[in-house]
């Protein structure tokens, strides 16, 4: 594992620390050589929002559903299809 500590500004954004494994730390540095993000802080910022978004999306889903249980055939697609992109996001985020 590799520490990793991505840069902050003064009041507007926060200092955070966590491990990273080898592999997956090479491969965000590969994707940031590629273009694919211009920094460690904007790509680990840019998927921490899209996980951020796609658990809102699901938990308001889930709510939606729950208050209108007559309509559960299409809360129940509605929340494999929303599973199903989670994953892909998560595969081809590496």
């Amino acid at each position: 594992m590799r520490w990793l500590s991505l840069p902050y500004a003064q009041g507007v954004r926060s200092r955070i620390e966590f491990d990273v494994a080898d592999d997956t730390l090479e491969a965000l540095d590969r994707a940031i050589a590629a273009g694919e993000f211009h920094d460690r802080a904007s790509a680990l910022e840019q998927a921490l929002r899209r996980l951020l978004e796609s658990s809102a999306i699901a938990a308001s889903y889930r709510r939606a559903y729950a208050a209108h249980p007559e309509d559960e055939g299409y809360g129940e697609a509605g929340l494999r299809l929303m599973a199903e992109r989670v994953r892909e996001m998560r595969s081809s985020s590496g």
